[in-house]
């Protein structure tokens, strides 16, 4: 049993390990642009590193860009819902009148996306305050994010 595990948890790592570099070369070429992803996508992605992230013990060589990129992509789901949520509200202003109880379900919509929002930025805090403490010299990420400002690591 602990050969597949070990098997599978090397699996895993190695797919991350490719979807950071495949990730990387649109950060890389700042004409190309990433395809949009969903947020269904995202959470399935954030799920997988963070089962990868767990499993990995403080010295390995990958944990400090497992936790990188979980901060970044904390990020980009506080993004989609942000917009998700401002459409909502734009939405439900236009129905209130109209169709007050479709104005409501598009309410039940922002107020979902508002709680995505809020614990994904929470996320993107507590991976960029572990890469700062656990990771003192790392560099801080292209394009630095407000949340690795806000701690000091920029």
């Amino acid at each position: 049993m602990g050969d597949v595990m070990t098997l599978h948890r090397s699996i895993t790592i190695l797919l991350l390990a490719t979807c950071l570099v495949a990730r990387e070369s649109y950060a890389d070429d700042p004409t190309a642009s990433a395809p949009p992803r969903t947020r269904a996508a995202l959470v399935t992605e954030i799920s997988g590193l963070e089962n990868a992230f767990a499993g990995l013990p403080k010295e390995a060589p990958a944990r400090s860009a497992l936790a990188r990129q979980l901060a970044e992509d904390y990020v980009s789901l506080e993004r989609i819902a942000t917009q998700e949520k401002t459409q909502a509200e734009v939405d439900r202003d236009s129905l209130k009148t109209t169709n007050p109880a479709a104005a409501e379900q598009k309410q039940a919509v922002a107020n979902t996306a508002n709680t995505i929002l809020t614990r994904a930025r929470t996320s993107a805090e507590k991976y960029y305050s572990l890469i700062k403490t656990d990771y003192p010299n790392q560099a801080a990420p292209r394009g630095t994010d407000g949340a690795w400002i806000a701690l000091g690591a920029a």
